[in-house]
């Protein structure tokens, strides 16, 4: 149905296609070409809040991620450290209400953490119980690469982390 002409045209091809069916079940929001490939990246799941208290970076994360709305949110939390002044900054993440990641949202998680952790990451607490079967699941490898590389805390609350980060930083 679409020919591949060398200059991505499959792409628009494939959107204006998508555009023109209402009938279709899922919204296609964006096409991107890597290299030979055409990658359709479909409606974003995950819930979030980001803050700035000072240095420190608060994400509050809620529900079902999928690869997209994890694209989503590392590109704000980009957008937040660009308006940090100084190269430091520390991240307090509230998984608590976390109930599922998928497995291709992996990869944009940990290839943002080890960017963070080069550009100045010094402190990283996550709010959420270690020994709960979603934590064991979805979080402990993200948290075993934070311990390896960075200092790491769990908390109890958001206002406990940003008190372990503020004794850690005098």
């Amino acid at each position: 149905m679409f020919k591949q002409k060398g200059d991505g045209s499959i792409g628009l091809q494939l959107l204006n296609t998508l555009i023109k069916c209402t009938s279709c079940r899922y919204i296609v929001y964006v096409i991107w070409r890597v290299s030979k490939g055409i990658y359709i990246i479909f409606k974003a799941h995950g819930k979030y809040k980001l803050n700035l208290h000072n240095d420190v970076i608060i994400l509050t994360v809620f529900g079902d991620w999928n690869l997209e709305g994890s694209i989503i949110c590392i590109e704000d939390i980009n957008k937040l450290i660009d308006t940090i002044s100084g190269n430091r900054f520390a991240i307090v993440i509230d998984s608590s209400e976390l109930t599922g990641l998928t497995k291709d949202s992996y990869v944009p998680w940990l290839k943002a953490i080890n960017n963070w952790l080069q550009i100045g990451m010094y402190f990283t607490s996550r709010v959420d119980n270690p020994d709960s079967a979603e934590y064991k699941l979805f979080l402990s490898e993200f948290d075993d690469l934070l311990r390896s590389k960075t200092n790491f805390a769990y908390s109890s609350s958001i206002e406990d982390a940003l008190s372990l980060i503020q004794n850690y930083s005098e």
